[in-house]
């Protein structure tokens, strides 16, 4: 059991080498983002290296979406950032946002059709 998971752990050091997520680094059970502890990060910050990470992933499947929750917590400079990060990544998403009128539902960019 202990070859088996030092080899996971070797598996997961050899995988967070190669995301191309500048900053991001996997130590152990650690994740940090330019030397910082994730948790650490503002809320803005995890959800982008989260959607960054998500993309990664998400670009290989048949239907690339994403759920982005704590979306409430961006300004609208930083959601239209997301947004546009999602639009050049190709990647559906639902993002959940708090709002003080009934539900809506928002289509950004242009159909994609494969």
């Amino acid at each position: 059991m202990t070859a088996t998971l030092e080899a996971l752990a070797a598996l997961g050091r050899r995988l967070s080498d190669n995301l191309p997520i500048q900053g991001l680094t996997i130590e152990g059970e650690s994740i940090r983002v330019n030397g910082v502890l994730f948790e650490q990060l503002n809320l803005g910050q995890r959800i982008e290296i989260a959607c960054k990470v998500a993309c990664l992933r998400a670009r290989e499947q048949r239907l690339p979406v994403l759920f982005v929750d704590g979306a409430e917590s961006l300004d609208s400079e930083h959601l239209a950032a997301l947004k546009d990060y999602l639009l050049r990544e190709n990647v559906q998403a639902f993002v959940a946002r708090v709002e003080d009128h009934d539900l809506e539902i928002e289509t950004v960019g242009e159909a994609v059709t494969a």
